[in-house]
């Protein structure tokens, strides 16, 4: 047993690695078709090398395998350019087409009456051309009357639509170092995305085929749907659980309980994984094994089409994929008595899934699905770790540590939390995990039977899921168990995975090896390190400013000189389907060394404003919330209000009149008094000046003309060298008056890239350019970063690096 895990014990897993590196680099910087040649080349030399050159045609074979990934992911990008390229407005918003192609899936139902659908078309009128293929689009439809909703509800799989949507291209991140939102969505599956107004805006042309296999399956999941609601009803959680679980339908829970199995460290239950796949597989293929058959194995054969049409039946992602594909793999293995090893198994399917679905490597899926079964396989022995428990404890949380020191990384890198109490939380929750599977699955097959035949499972699943939710929240109540950390950079991302790989290489003799003990200590320390971040850089001296990138919203960030923070305002949270605060602004937070808050400001109550403040509360250690007076009136203020006493911070009726200083910044309330709690929201914001001259900053929220004007009747101190427009840069804010009174040289507009309201107003870009005033926006700019000089402020931005002065006249 000495031979290490790239050697011939494993011989798929460094053409693997190769194939995968290769796509990784011909997604991120297309090759071209060279490399394609390249690759042919050097395969053909490596062939004729073999016998006579085993070592120089094994190198030229893994170059052969990168350039083939290469040449492969390099095509999928230049043609998911080609797709999407004509479906970008000049103005960076949504463009309307009609939209003609079939139905991947039946409609889901969404949590406030919208559907989801899944359609595979082309967009009409042709925008330059044709393209190289169809879009692969992902659609939500508005609630609808239910006479306008029953015919959606009606198609099925295969069925040929025509759709007049506005779909819409995620745009580049403008905060740096943020997740690209193209690339997420390009990993899940979808060319882009779009909204339509109404369901009478979906006509069915042509029914699809009933008799085909794909659409049966489809005609299954809609059927346990059906017995889903009868047996659980519509809402509630019981049903959203079941519903994500067993169906993979994730479009009905509600944000507040996928956060609770986010910060439990058990959020991978909801979406159907290769744990799903393998209870299930276990409990089929434990009822095959009991029947007589064949030597060849009746319970491989039978098992193999089992799994494969399971996989269409819960949504088909990427995890369901590995796990049906690694099963079925294995028991082919068996049918003809020729069983490999479960890594090389591993490495087959994510190459072959790989060069099928370029895109899906750079997906947190398939990154998460691979790493943590790999982990588990290479780490996962009890003896590895240590552990002084009984046999199958200890092997159960050996399991549970090597998966989560495997992944922390990756999920450290695409979601910005880690949750270590996930070790612990999953040695209850995965048997819950099969007991509700067990009991939904048998509730689900009941749905051919009329009447209520499925009392008792139904039962039993509420029980199952009962319980489950209460090992969700408690975990999720363990102090520190869940984290919000910067996201690690390629170094220690590096050295993390140098560490592991070097652990796994070393067998057990009398105890772990030197190199072993080195390689795991190693490995502690840059786990520590993720979950920590990295040490705080030296205050810098001058003072900062940072209008963040939150789409149409608002966050300002202010950083005194000894490296206090404070917050004004932390963006939306639309409705709950993008929490901008918990997405954007805390991951930037973060990365800008803010580990605490002197104050969050909250200007008003609207979503766009305050949407993201819970989130602030909750992940960070903050010492003042600042509102402005009547908020205990206001039920969205008032609620987070209340939240921040739970968290022991300390609540402010900011009123006109106030001063004070917070992280060596000074700080004064303009704006509103005592007697203007009764005005409409945009003009009851807090308006705040912060700094001194010539660095001063006016934060007036969205404050329009009558609130201008009621605080320049107070003769208030309003000059300013650097502006926040009001209201994203609105017709009805920052008039004439206003900015001469202000007299500001550079203002910060904050809007997202073609929103609906057409913010920034160009009679407001005409008032500050008559004025000279230099304008930055977010939503052109990305992040707008203020610096403190003694000539005034300096700016750089995000997207585009521009530098200049704007000191007092």
């Amino acid at each position: 047993m000495t031979s290490p895990l790239l050697g011939v014990r494993f011989p798929a897993l460094a053409p693997a690695c190769a194939v995968l590196g290769g796509i990784a680099l011909g997604l991120a910087c297309p090759p071209g078709r060279a490399s394609g040649l390249a690759g042919a080349l050097a395969g053909l030399v490596a062939v004729g090398l073999h016998w006579r050159r085993p070592r120089l045609a094994l190198a030229l074979g893994l170059i052969a395998l990168v350039a083939l990934g290469a040449w492969r992911g390099g095509s999928a990008r230049g043609q998911a350019l080609q797709r999407t390229t004509r479906l970008e407005a000049p103005s960076g918003g949504p463009r309307e087409v009609e939209l003609t192609g079939r139905l991947l899936a039946a409609p889901a139902r969404g949590l406030r009456g919208e559907r989801r659908l899944a359609v595979l078309g082309y967009a009409r009128p042709p925008l330059g051309g044709p393209g190289p293929g169809p879009l692969r689009v992902e659609l939500t439809v508005a609630a609808s009357p239910p006479e306008a909703t029953a015919p959606l509800d009606a198609l099925r799989r295969g069925d040929r639509v025509r759709v007049w949507s506005r779909l819409r291209l995620p745009r580049r991140p403008g905060n740096p170092g943020a997740p690209d939102p193209v690339t997420a969505m390009r990993g899940a599956g979808w060319d882009a995305r779009g909204r339509v107004k109404s369901a009478r805006l979906v006509e069915r042309l042509v029914p699809g085929p009933r008799g085909r296999v794909d659409a049966l399956v489809d005609r299954v999941r809609v059927a346990g749907r059906g017995r889903l609601d009868r047996s659980f009803g519509t809402t509630g959680e019981v049903r959203a659980v079941l519903g994500a679980m067993l169906l993979g339908d994730r479009a009905g829970v509600e944000p507040e309980l996928r956060r609770r199995f986010r910060d439990a460290g058990l959020g991978h239950l909801l979406a159907i994984s290769g744990l799903h796949v393998g209870i299930v597989a276990c409990l089929l293929l434990g009822l095959l094994g009991r029947a007589p058959g064949p030597a060849w194995r009746l319970d491989a054969l039978a098992g193999i089409p089992l799994l494969l049409l399971l996989a269409p039946l819960v949504g088909g992602r990427v995890p369901v994929a590995r796990a049906v594909g690694a099963a079925a793999l294995m028991l082919g293995g068996d049918a003809v008595g020729r069983r490999g090893r479960a890594l090389n198994t591993l490495a087959v399917v994510a190459a072959v899934l790989a060069l099928a679905h370029p895109w899906s490597v750079r997906g947190a899926a398939f990154q998460l699905s691979f790493v943590a079964t790999a982990g588990i396989l290479t780490l996962g022995d009890r003896r590895r770790w240590r552990l002084a428990l009984p046999a199958p404890l200890g092997s159960a949380v050996a399991v549970s540590a090597a998966a989560y020191a495997a992944t922390a990384p990756i999920a450290a890198w695409h979601f910005g939390r880690l949750a270590p109490v996930a070790v612990a939380a999953n040695l209850l929750a995965v048997p819950l995990c099969g007991a509700v599977l067990l009991a939904g699955g048998t509730v689900l097959g009941t749905a051919v039977l009329p009447g209520d035949t499925d009392a008792g499972s139904g039962a039993a699943a509420r029980v199952a899921v009962s319980a489950l939710l209460a090992t969700v929240d408690a975990a999720a109540a363990i102090p520190g168990g869940s984290r919000g950390v910067p996201r690690p950079g390629p170094v220690l991302l590096a050295l993390h995975a140098l560490f592991l790989t070097a652990l796994a290489r070393h067998r057990f003799r009398n105890g772990a090896a030197i190199a072993a003990r080195v390689a795991g200590t190693c490995a502690w320390v840059t786990l520590v390190l993720l979950h920590l971040g990295p040490p705080p850089g030296a205050p810098r001296a001058a003072v900062e400013a940072l209008v963040a990138d939150v789409g149409q919203g608002q966050a300002v960030i202010l950083r005194g000189p000894g490296g206090g923070c404070l917050l004004a305002d932390a963006g939306g949270s639309a409705g709950g389907r993008f929490d901008a605060g918990e997405r954007i602004v805390a991951p930037l937070l973060r990365r800008e060394g803010c580990r605490r808050l002197a104050a969050l400001v909250v200007s008003h109550e609207d979503d766009d404003h305050a949407g993201g403040a819970p989130a602030i509360v909750d992940g960070f250690d903050v010492d003042e919330l600042w509102l402005a007076p009547g908020f205990s009136h206001r039920p969205r203020l008032a609620a987070l209000a209340e939240r921040a006493r739970r968290r022991g911070i300390a609540v402010v009726s900011a009123g006109r009149g106030r001063r004070s200083s917070r992280a060596g910044i000074p700080l004064a309330v303009l704006h509103p008094g005592e007697h203007d709690a009764s005005r409409r929201a945009n003009d009851r914001s807090i308006v705040l000046l912060a700094g001194r001259a010539p660095n001063r900053l006016l934060i007036p929220g969205d404050l329009e003309r009558a609130g201008e004007a009621r605080v320049l009747a107070r003769a208030a101190p309003v000059a300013a060298e650097a502006l926040v427009a009001g209201h994203h840069g609105a017709r009805a804010s920052s008039g004439g008056t206003w900015l001469d009174a202000v007299r500001p040289r550079v203002a910060l507009v904050s809007a997202g890239a073609g929103n609906r309201f057409g913010h920034p107003h160009p009679e407001l870009l005409t008032r500050l350019e008559r004025r000279g005033v230099t304008v930055l926006r977010t939503d052109r700019h990305g992040l707008l970063r203020l610096t403190a000089g003694q000539a005034g402020w300096t700016w750089s931005t995000g997207l585009r690096t521009t530098t200049a002065a704007a000191g007092s006249e």
